[in-house]
C-alpha cells in the first residue's frame, strides 16, 4: 500500500519531466499557417494534464484524449497479443467511433462562441499571433482556444 501510494506520487507529481514536457510540445504547423486549430490541437496540453491527474482539465482542453488513448494502447496490445479478428472489425469499429467523438467535439469547438480575454479585443490578439498579420481578421471562438480567423477584405 504505501509503495502502490509512492509510484502514483512519483506518476502524478509536478516533477521535472511535466516541467520539460511543457516546455516542450510541438507547434501545429495547420494552426500556424492558417491560424485556424486543426482537429488534433490540444491533445498534447490535455496529455500533460493527464499526467498532472487533472482529468477535468484534460477533458476540456481536448475531449477525445482518453478514447484516443485507449486505442493506441489498444492497437498495441493487439500487435503482440492478436486481440482483433482476421479482417480487424474491432480496430475498424474502435476507429470509426472515435473518429466520430473527435469530428463531433471539433464542430462544436469550431462552433460554439467563446467570450474574449479581459480586456481586449480578440482581432487584436490573432492579427498579432499571426504570420499573415496585415491581411486576416480573427474572432475567439471555441472551447478556449483561438480556433477560428475570419477573413476581411476591408483590411
Amino acid at each position: 500500500m504505501l509503495f502502490s501510494n509512492f509510484y502514483l506520487q512519483i506518476f502524478c507529481s509536478q516533477a521535472g519531466f511535466i516541467h520539460w514536457l511543457q516546455n516542450h510540445l510541438l507547434p501545429c504547423p495547420f494552426k500556424y499557417l492558417t491560424g485556424i486549430d486543426c482537429p488534433g490541437c490540444g491533445f498534447q496540453r490535455a496529455v500533460v494534464a493527464l499526467f498532472q491527474c487533472d482529468l477535468q482539465k484534460s477533458f476540456a482542453l481536448y475531449p477525445p484524449t482518453i478514447p484516443l488513448l485507449f486505442f493506441f494502447a489498444y492497437g498495441i496490445a493487439d500487435g503482440y497479443f492478436k486481440l482483433d479478428t482476421p479482417k480487424s472489425t474491432i480496430k475498424k469499429t474502435l476507429f470509426m467511433i472515435i473518429g466520430s467523438i473527435v469530428l463531433i467535439s471539433y464542430g462544436i469547438k469550431m462552433w460554439k462562441p467563446h467570450p474574449t480575454l479581459p480586456g481586449r479585443e480578440g482581432s487584436k490578439i490573432f492579427s498579432q499571433s499571426l504570420p499573415f498579420r496585415g491581411r486576416l481578421k480573427g474572432a475567439h471562438i471555441g472551447l478556449g482556444y483561438n480556433v477560428a480567423v475570419i477573413f476581411n477584405n476591408s483590411l
